[in-house]
C-alpha cells in the first residue's frame, strides 16, 4: 500500500506522556500514515505503555513499526533511525510527550496537495502548568525574506515538529541529522529544509500541543555540553551556507546563532573571557 504519511516519534523517558501522544496519534481522521516509533534505550516503562495502548487500536497494527535502538544514540540520531525506514510522500517528526489535534495530519496533508508545498507547517500551544500561550505565524507563505532572514525566529519557527515535510527534500538535498548535536537539533534540520524549500505554507490553526511541562525534557536542561553542542551547530550551519556560496547574504542569521550559543557563558556563568573567547 502506498503510504501518504510517515509519522516518527522517538521514545526516552516519557512514561508520564506518552499514552496521551499516542492515542492522540492513533485516532488521527487521517488514515494512510504509518507510525515509526523509536525506542532510544528509554530507562523507564514508556514501551510498556506504547504497548498497552496500542492494544485499543487493532486497526492501525499493520501501519505501526517500533524500533529498538541497540544504544542510546540521541534525539536527532534516533529521529533519523526512523527516516531510514519511512516510506510515505510527506514525513512528520512528533515528540513523544506532546500532542496532537486529531484532524493534524488530514490539515497538513490536505493543504500540502492542495498547495503543491514541500513544507507545510501550522501554529502551536505551549502547554504549561495552569496555563497555556499561542505561537502564530504573521504570515500565510514562508520565503527567505520573511523567514530565514527576518530573524524572527521562535520555537514554531525553527521547530521540526509542527512541519509536515515532503520526504524527497531530505533525500534530494542530503539532508541529515548533525552528528553529536542534541540541542537545536531542530534548527539544524529546519534551517536547511526551509533553505531549499520551493514552497513553504502556513495553516493558521494551533493543531501541534508543545508540553512545556516535562521537567525531564533537553530543552528544560542547561549545561556546558549542550551550549557547547550549540556553538558546534552555528559552526556547521556557517559551513552550509559557506558550501552553497551565500555566507555573506545569511551572516545576519549566522551571527544570530552564534550569539545565542555564547551566551550561556554570559548569562549563567558569568565568564566573560570564556564569552570573549567564542567566535
Amino acid at each position: 500500500m502506498h503510504i501518504s504519511i510517515s509519522a516518527i516519534i522517538p521514545i526516552y523517558n516519557v512514561s508520564k506522556y506518552i499514552e496521551r501522544c499516542t492515542r492522540t496519534l492513533m485516532e488521527q481522521s487521517f488514515q494512510n500514515v504509518e507510525f515509526i516509533f523509536v525506542n532510544d534505550c528509554s530507562p523507564d516503562n514508556s514501551i510498556e505503555i506504547l504497548n498497552n495502548t496500542l492494544k485499543d487500536y487493532p486497526h492501525r497494527h499493520p501501519f505501526v513499526k517500533i524500533i529498538n535502538n541497540p544504544q542510546n544514540l540521541g534525539l536527532a540520531a534516533t529521529r533519523f533511525v526512523g527516516m531510514s525506514e519511512a516510506k510515505g510522500d510527506y514525513v512528520w517528526h512528533c515528540d513523544s510527550d506532546d500532542w496532537v489535534e486529531k484532524d493534524m495530519l488530514q490539515k497538513m496533508y490536505d493543504k500540502a496537495i492542495m498547495e503543491e508545498a514541500d513544507i507545510v507547517c501550522c501554529e502551536a500551544t505551549k502547554e504549561y502548568t495552569g496555563h497555556s500561550t499561542r505561537c502564530k505565524y504573521d504570515y500565510d507563505k514562508e520565503t527567505l525574506e520573511n523567514g530565514l532572514l527576518d530573524l524572527a525566529a521562535s520555537e514554531v519557527h525553527i521547530a521540526i515538529w509542527n512541519k509536515l515535510i515532503k520526504r524527497d527534500l531530505y533525500t534530494d538535498n542530503n539532508i541529515s541529522y548533525y552528528n553529536g548535536i542534541n540541542m537545536g537539533e531542530d534548527s539544524a534540520l529546519t534551517v536547511r529544509l526551509r533553505y531549499f524549500s520551493k514552497k513553504t505554507v502556513i495553516i493558521h490553526e494551533a493543531l501541534y500541543h508543545y508540553n512545556r511541562m516535562n521537567t525531564n525534557s533537553m530543552v528544560r536542561q542547561v549545561s556546558g555540553n549542550l551550549c557547547h553542542q550549540k556553538i558546534e551547530l552555528a559552526k556547521q550551519l556557517e559551513l552550509f551556507f559557506k558550501d552553497l556560496n551565500e555566507e555573506n547574504r545569511f551572516r545576519r542569521l549566522i551571527n544570530l546563532y552564534k550569539f545565542d550559543a555564547k551566551q550561556f557563558y554570559l548569562r549563567e556563568l558569568k565568564d566573560i573571557k570564556k564569552w570573549k573567547e567564542i567566535f
